[in-house]
């Protein structure tokens, strides 16, 4: 909303002036590149829904991120305060920490690795200047060095471990989150269609839903042939079995009456005293 009040005030020409000239107010530029900063933002956040490039996950960082700066932002502006006002008491004298807004903007770019000690410290020894100069150099540099270490290596430190475990937080849920802002997405741009679009939407969902039932009977009725046929195709293959079965039953039984006539008949030519030189192999089965 900020955004649509914020680009509608920067092009509606509100004075004779700017209506003829088309030149726009100062604050109607001031307000003009706030839009085109809140323009990108609404851009990366709708990015954010979209998931099939997978970028989601990285916007969820920077959002949890920001979160955990802002938390640990009173801690971090008690820093900031107590080593701007120092430097403002100390360094009143130079441009950087003249004002009190001044020394705060410098300790942050101080933070941030931007120290440029020798302007701060060695400007003097070139310079006879009253705005370089350094007037307590002992306690001066005692409170140079303490911020360097407090803002430059341990805050630092600090924000970047809050950091990477936001990230590993993020990516354990990642697939979870881009499932909740995709479904986000599609119930803001629902609620945002005309109501008939909405109503053929429906409509076409019902017929499709309708459709995709009678798909579903039809494959559940094929499946169930199919099971059909597979306990027919069993049953036909055990009884193959049993015949196969009982056929053998029936050979090992032809098989032991062979051998028995066979024995008999062996005997007899014996007793009769004929020669017998028949083959003694059985019939195997």
């Amino acid at each position: 909303m900020t955004l649509f009040i914020s680009s509608i005030a920067t092009m509606v020409p509100w004075t004779e002036y700017t209506r003829n000239t088309g030149v726009l107010m100062v604050w109607q530029w001031q307000l003009g590149s706030v839009a085109i900063f809140l323009s990108w933002m609404e851009l990366l956040f709708f990015v954010e829904s979209i998931p099939k490039f997978g970028l989601g996950i990285y916007v969820l960082m920077f959002a949890n991120i920001v979160k955990t700066f802002l938390k640990f932002l009173i801690v971090l502006s008690v820093f900031v305060f107590a080593f701007a006002f120092t430097f403002h008491a100390l360094f009143q004298n130079q441009v950087a920490f003249m004002y009190l807004w001044n020394s705060i903007v410098k300790t942050i770019v101080i933070m941030i690795g931007e120290i440029e000690y020798d302007s701060m410290f060695n400007s003097e020894h070139t310079s006879s200047e009253y705005s370089v100069q350094v007037h307590y150099n002992e306690i001066s540099y005692f409170v140079f060095v303490v911020a360097l270490m407090t803002m430059s290596i341990i805050v630092m430190n600090m924000l970047v471990g809050l950091a990477v475990d936001d990230i590993k937080q993020v990516q354990n849920k990642a697939e979870l989150k881009s499932i909740s802002q995709h479904a986000k997405l599609v119930l803001e741009t629902e609620y945002l269609l005309p109501r008939w679009l909405n109503n053929w939407k429906k409509k076409l969902s019902k017929k499709t839903l309708k459709q995709s039932d009678k798909d579903k009977r039809e494959i559940k009725k094929y499946h169930s042939r199919k099971k059909d046929d597979g306990k027919r195709i069993e049953e036909k293959v055990q009884n193959v079995k049993a015949d196969v079965q009982a056929l053998r039953m029936r050979l090992h039984d032809i098989n032991k009456r062979t051998q028995s006539i066979e024995s008999m008949v062996k005997i007899n030519m014996e007793y009769n005293e004929f020669d017998y030189d028949g083959d003694d192999d059985d019939l195997d089965v």
